[in-house]
């Protein structure tokens, strides 16, 4: 069996006002990575990208599926 990957990408810091009060996105990120990543749960190799620039995303996204 190949390697198992999963990239998880999240965004909880926002210009926009009425959105600066949702934190969970990121803490959501971080426990899916962790159950994810936990070799007795998901065994997955994991990429988070958590308030990352569009740019980089797009750059992440584009690297994980070349692989």
């Amino acid at each position: 069996m190949g390697v198992r990957a999963a990239l998880i990408v999240a965004t909880d810091t926002y210009v926009d006002p009425g959105l600066t009060r949702l934190a969970a996105p990121g803490a959501d990120a971080d426990a899916l990575a962790e159950v994810l990543g936990d070799r007795d749960i998901g065994g997955f190799a994991v990429q988070l990208g958590v308030n990352q620039p569009a740019h980089e995303i797009t750059r992440s996204i584009a690297r994980f599926f070349a692989d």
